[in-house]
């Protein structure tokens, strides 16, 4: 039933808006190791990226990098067979390294100038 789940979404947002109004030091903590998580993965990208000589739009933050091609749909049909998912654009690849694990950044970063270079 609709309503009734809607419903039930309102009462868990209103839950967990309570716990965080309960707990503001351990959000603000979390929210802290998530920065810096995401951080560290972009510093990983960035110097794996610069190892490899594969071109990105500079990185100043955020959740995506950028990099510029116009073979971008190729390259991500290409990735996607080894099960790694970004997405193209007309004008590059969108890289979620919000979702993309510390440990599968390198292979990303291999993968993503392979195809650069080889298609």
């Amino acid at each position: 039933d609709v309503e009734r789940s809607r419903g039930l979404g309102d009462v868990y947002k209103r839950q967990i808006l309570k716990d965080l109004e309960n707990d503001k030091d351990g959000y603000k903590k979390e929210l802290e190791n998530l920065r810096l998580m995401l951080e560290k993965r972009a510093e990983i990208f960035v110097r794996e990226a610069k190892a490899k000589k594969l071109a990105m739009i500079p990185y100043f933050g955020g959740f995506f990098t950028f990099i510029p091609t116009d073979k971008a749909f190729e390259i991500a049909e290409n990735l996607e067979k080894e099960n790694i998912f970004t997405i193209p654009q007309a004008k590059g690849i969108r890289v979620a390294i919000c979702a993309t694990n510390e440990k599968d950044i390198i292979k990303l970063v291999d993968r993503l100038s392979y195809f650069m270079a080889n298609l």
